[in-house]
Protein backbone atom coordinates (compact mmCIF):
# COMPACT_ATOMS: atom_id res chain seq x y z
CA UNK A 1 0.00 0.00 0.00
CA UNK A 2 2.67 2.31 0.87
CA UNK A 3 4.58 1.65 -2.81
CA UNK A 4 1.61 2.34 -4.56
CA UNK A 5 1.07 6.01 -2.71
CA UNK A 6 4.58 7.22 -3.68
CA UNK A 7 4.60 5.65 -6.96
CA UNK A 8 0.63 7.48 -7.19
CA UNK A 9 2.53 10.82 -6.39
CA UNK A 10 5.17 10.08 -8.98
CA UNK A 11 2.23 9.85 -11.68
CA UNK A 12 1.14 13.03 -10.53
CA UNK A 13 4.36 14.94 -10.61
CA UNK A 14 5.78 13.16 -14.05
CA UNK A 15 2.00 14.21 -15.61
CA UNK A 16 3.04 18.03 -15.09
CA UNK A 17 6.00 17.60 -16.81
CA UNK A 18 3.98 15.68 -19.69
CA UNK A 19 4.52 17.01 -22.85
CA UNK A 20 0.56 17.83 -23.67
CA UNK A 21 0.77 19.85 -20.71
CA UNK A 22 1.98 23.07 -20.61
CA UNK A 23 3.95 24.31 -17.54
CA UNK A 24 3.56 27.41 -15.65
CA UNK A 25 6.32 29.29 -14.54
CA UNK A 26 5.04 30.47 -11.59
CA UNK A 27 3.84 27.57 -10.61
CA UNK A 28 7.10 26.98 -8.05
CA UNK A 29 7.00 30.29 -6.28
CA UNK A 30 3.57 30.99 -5.85
CA UNK A 31 3.73 29.69 -1.92
CA UNK A 32 6.66 32.36 -1.62
CA UNK A 33 6.17 35.51 -0.28
CA UNK A 34 7.29 38.05 -2.47
CA UNK A 35 10.63 40.17 -1.76
CA UNK A 36 10.72 43.59 -0.41
CA UNK A 37 12.88 46.05 -2.42
CA UNK A 38 15.54 47.36 0.24
CA UNK A 39 14.97 50.49 1.90
CA UNK A 40 16.90 53.34 0.16
CA UNK A 41 19.49 54.78 2.69
CA UNK A 42 18.88 58.16 3.77
CA UNK A 43 20.86 60.44 5.87
CA UNK A 44 19.48 60.88 9.49
CA UNK A 45 17.73 64.56 9.68
CA UNK A 46 20.39 67.07 11.41
CA UNK A 47 20.00 68.30 14.43
CA UNK A 48 19.05 71.82 16.23
CA UNK A 49 21.05 73.64 18.35
CA UNK A 50 20.78 76.61 20.55
CA UNK A 51 23.89 78.88 20.26
CA UNK A 52 24.86 81.19 23.32
CA UNK A 53 27.45 83.65 23.03
CA UNK A 54 30.10 83.10 25.92
CA UNK A 55 30.15 86.30 28.06
CA UNK A 56 29.47 87.22 32.22
CA UNK A 57 26.07 85.70 31.34
CA UNK A 58 25.36 83.30 28.70
CA UNK A 59 23.10 84.76 25.48
CA UNK A 60 20.97 82.81 23.24
CA UNK A 61 21.45 83.86 19.84
CA UNK A 62 19.59 81.95 18.15
CA UNK A 63 19.27 77.96 16.40
CA UNK A 64 21.29 76.57 14.09
CA UNK A 65 20.43 73.27 12.11
CA UNK A 66 24.22 70.85 11.93
CA UNK A 67 25.44 67.50 12.56
CA UNK A 68 28.05 68.23 15.38
CA UNK A 69 28.48 70.91 17.65
CA UNK A 70 31.37 72.33 15.55
CA UNK A 71 29.56 72.48 12.75
CA UNK A 72 26.78 74.56 14.38
CA UNK A 73 29.38 76.37 15.99
CA UNK A 74 30.61 77.43 12.31
CA UNK A 75 27.27 77.49 10.47
CA UNK A 76 26.22 80.23 13.78
CA UNK A 77 29.91 82.42 13.68
CA UNK A 78 28.67 82.96 9.93
CA UNK A 79 25.19 83.69 10.37
CA UNK A 80 25.31 86.03 13.59
CA UNK A 81 28.94 88.00 12.50
CA UNK A 82 30.38 86.42 15.94
CA UNK A 83 33.81 85.15 16.23
CA UNK A 84 33.49 81.34 16.98
CA UNK A 85 35.68 80.98 19.45
CA UNK A 86 33.05 83.43 21.91
CA UNK A 87 30.08 80.82 20.93
CA UNK A 88 28.96 77.87 22.67
CA UNK A 89 26.36 75.47 20.94
CA UNK A 90 23.92 72.83 22.84
CA UNK A 91 21.64 70.49 21.32
CA UNK A 92 18.02 71.92 21.53
CA UNK A 93 15.89 69.13 23.79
Amino acid sequence: MRSRALSGTSQRVAGALRADVEPTYLAADTAVMAEQPPKPQSTPPLAFWNIYRVAKKARLLGTVEADNAGEAIKKAAAQFKVIASKLIAVPRR
